[in-house]
């Protein structure tokens, strides 16, 4: 509800005649325009795009049975007609999800930019502090409840932590509807945001998403989609617990993985828009189970060079992704004039992960398919530096191993310190003190380890207060008097300390800060901070000489006010 009401506040703040006027001029969809028939299909023609005669519409150019259909002259853009929000009859939930249909074409890095206004401006998406891609098995997924549980808690607690956005396949079925579920049944998730992408010509029922044809009479903006089991294999719905639909579109019903590149491309968006210091946006992909094009997702994701945790045991192509790693060794090669490591797996080796993969897909009979997927599965093995196994008898949580991930990612300096902050934020001081203190190959700056201790006093993270006063952090050079000043004055707004402190209609000084605490000490008490030298005359320089005695007091004030 909170969500909601936030989205509804965001609302208002356009109206939704300048999003449909956007979606008119910026937003097209890809259509058959041509029908040429493909089988008689139960009641009428099918043409290769996958649809019936009839939902081609009238004036339908029809071409002899013996040309050959192409999806690049026999489709074309159209205007987007599909959008708003979602009112889910079957389910009994109060969230209605944002929702947009799109062409495949937006699936690269120049035209996925416009996408930008949509998630910022129309759909008025909080800043995440982490983005979980979430990769795996869809029909013919088959995993344990254990690990289920052991899968859904860490992706919840990793999410919750980091104020993370999580995105999926979208559709109600495999390790999509393991997402939805915890969403749905957790009474913390207001500001996660779960986007699904997912290809529209394979969703369930998608004709009651097309405005012309449905829409709520009292709102102009919601259209009503029913979740009634598929009458036809290939298909699912949409999964009720997301906040926000891509549904993807090439103009064909029977082709799957229309969505990947651009959920790829959506990704790197994301990353790229919420970068600070030239740091992108942290992002993590999450493989459970999965098949053939879980294993295209995950080698897009290392391709981009982000970290991947694959979960063991879990079945499948994670599985043949972590036997494949396991087997992996790294040899010195010289490439180009330099020598570099490169990771290689033996002859043996190689025929093993064949086996596998011809056991897992023996649906595909052409033995190209499978020559693809050892190539891929060998690359990501190459790759193995940037890949987390997570075994599920692990004495550690799931949401403890995408930190250890994202930690051993860090680079240049401006990413381990954004690294940090959200392993802050996590609260998992024991992964930023081996992946990065106990490791020693970075020397901090004075003003980078005073930016961690503000980090961690404004979060309340003690243990890591503790780990960078440790490390070296000098307590006397970060509190100036401006620095408490700062303190003070980022409390949060409902605190009683902040309510107590403002009863003026200015920012807080230290003397009012001072007066507060000798009237709390009932006149037994004389606060150093009621002196000039620390408010009209502060200077930015201005140092305590008991700076442990100073947030000593801070700690204990804002708790007890």
């Amino acid at each position: 509800k909170d969500r909601h009401q936030d989205r509804h506040q965001q609302d208002n703040k356009f109206s939704f005649t300048s999003f449909e006027q956007w979606v008119k001029k910026e937003i097209k969809v890809r259509e058959c325009c041509v029908f040429i028939k493909k089988t008689d299909g139960e009641l009428e023609p099918v043409c290769h795009c996958g649809n019936v005669r009839s939902s081609h519409g009238e004036g339908i150019q029809i071409h002899s049975e013996t040309e050959k259909w192409d999806k690049t002259t026999h489709t074309t853009l159209t205007e987007c007609a599909a959008y708003g929000k979602i009112n889910f009859l079957d389910e009994d939930t109060t969230i209605q999800p944002e929702y947009i249909r799109v062409a495949s074409d937006y699936g690269d890095r120049k035209n996925i930019q416009r996408m930008e206004k949509l998630l910022r401006e129309f759909w008025g998406l909080n800043q995440p502090g982490l983005l979980i891609s979430v990769i795996g098995g869809n029909k013919s997924f088959h995993v344990s409840h254990d690990v289920c549980l052991h899968f859904q808690h860490g992706l919840l607690n990793a999410a919750k932590s980091t104020n993370g956005w999580i995105i999926t396949g979208g559709q109600d079925e495999g390790v999509t509807k393991l997402v939805g579920d915890i969403i749905g049944r957790s009474i913390l998730t207001s500001k996660i945001y779960t986007i699904g992408v997912c290809s529209w010509g394979k969703t369930w029922n998608n004709e009651m998403l097309m405005r012309k044809h449905n829409r709520v009479s009292y709102n102009e903006n919601v259209v009503d989609y029913s979740t009634s089991p598929p009458a036809e294999t290939g298909y699912a719905a949409l999964e009720p617990n997301h906040s926000h639909f891509f549904m993807v579109d090439d103009g064909t019903t029977d082709n799957s993985g229309v969505e990947i590149k651009f959920r790829g491309e959506l990704q790197y968006l994301i990353t790229k828009m919420y970068e600070k210091d030239g740091v992108p946006l942290p992002m993590i992909c999450i493989m459970l189970e999965g098949g053939s094009q879980s294993i295209e997702m995950a080698l897009n994701s290392l391709r981009m060079g982000q970290p991947l945790v694959v979960i063991k045991g879990s079945g499948r192509a994670a599985d043949i992704v972590c036997a494949a790693c396991e087997m992996t060794s790294f040899k010195e090669d010289f490439v180009n004039g330099e020598f570099v490591m490169r990771g290689f797996v033996t002859d043996d080796g190689k025929r093993d992960i064949q086996d596998m993969l011809e056991a897992c897909f023996s649906k595909f009979k052409e033995s190209a398919i499978i020559e693809k997927l050892l190539s891929n599965i060998l690359e990501i093995a190459s790759l193995k530096k940037q890949v987390t196994i997570y075994k599920i008898d692990s004495s550690e949580p799931l949401d403890f191993a995408i930190l250890s991930s994202l930690m051993k990612s860090i680079g240049e300096s401006a990413a381990r310190m954004r690294q940090l902050k959200l392993a802050i934020t996590w609260g998992h001081e024991k992964v930023a003190k081996e992946l990065i203190f106990e490791k020693k190959d970075y020397n901090f700056k004075n003003e980078e380890l005073n930016s961690l201790l503000l980090f961690s006093i404004v979060n309340r993270r003690t243990g890591f207060v503790k780990l960078l006063l440790d490390y070296g952090a000098d307590l006397k050079n970060f509190l100036t008097a401006p620095m408490l000043t700062k303190l003070y004055n980022i409390l949060p707004k409902n605190s009683g300390a902040f309510r107590i402190l403002t009863h003026y209609d200015r920012a807080i000084s230290l003397r009012d800060v001072g007066l507060l605490m000798e009237m709390i000490m009932e006149g037994t008490y004389h606060s150093i901070l009621t002196q000039d030298r620390y408010n009209q005359d502060m200077r930015e320089d201005d140092r305590f000489d008991n700076p442990y005695d100073l947030m000593m007091a801070y700690s204990a004030l804002i708790p007890l006010l």
